[in-house]
């Protein structure tokens, strides 16, 4: 009973932490591709949203802002957290269960179904759980390929925050942090056809490129807002 409790305690503590940092944030959305703005803002088809696992903690109180959001979670006690810490945001929020690098079936399964029945973003860490860091692992391209989907590159930027030590380096904007949202290019998944020609590496290859190319745009973003505001 006091492990249950001291648990509650912590989510509970968490919560109205990052709800007090989310409230003195000043989030700005920018959109690099047409058709990503068109999957995103206006959520025209399903789509899978690849972020960095560092971006967790930025995204998780700001998924109200995507419309049909749903994120894919592995099925570890960290994942088991997420989804606890998630629904003390938004009750509604639905997961896809299951990690999307290694040992992840039912997870892709899931994920391809729901994203050829429904209109909805699915959200995924192709770092994650355990990294390597901004290296992007085969299940976010099997999702792609398999659903026939798009992939649209996430990235979240801060001008003011504090980097946790952890393997992902996890980003935590700051109070009154300028917070940057950028929606990078979209990428098509090859067609059965281009996928035996090519492979799959270079799918992932590609999602890997744009990912760090829509990263590198984003803090640019927050270089500009530091440079606005000390002049």
């Amino acid at each position: 009973m006091r492990a249950k409790f001291k648990k509650w305690l912590m989510f509970w503590l968490i919560k109205l932490i990052v709800k007090s940092l989310k409230a003195t944030w000043r989030v700005h959305f920018h959109y690099n591709d047409e058709n990503a703005q068109r999957l995103v803002r206006d959520c025209a088809e399903s789509v899978v949203v690849s972020t960095w696992h560092e971006n967790t903690i930025t995204i998780l109180p700001n998924l109200f802002r995507f419309p049909n959001a749903s994120p894919l979670v592995s099925d570890s006690k960290d994942g088991e957290n997420l989804v606890r810490l998630t629904h003390m945001f938004f009750k509604d929020i639905r997961f896809v269960r299951g990690s999307s690098s290694k040992g992840g079936e039912r997870a892709l399964i899931a994920g391809v179904k729901r994203l050829r029945r429904e209109v909805m973003m699915l959200f995924v860490t192709p770092d994650g759980p355990r990294g390597p860091r901004h290296s992007v692992q085969a299940g976010v391209a099997s999702l792609a390929a398999l659903s026939k989907r798009p992939v649209v590159c996430l990235h979240c930027s801060a001008d003011r925050y504090w980097r946790l030590k952890s393997w992902d380096k996890h980003l935590i904007p700051k109070f009154f942090a300028n917070v940057h949202f950028t929606v990078g290019e979209s990428v098509l998944p090859p067609s059965t056809e281009e996928t035996k020609a090519q492979g799959h590496d270079e799918f992932i290859e590609r999602i890997n490129d744009a990912m760090l190319r829509n990263m590198a745009v984003s803090e640019g973003y927050c270089n500009k807002s530091s440079k606005s505001e000390r002049s």
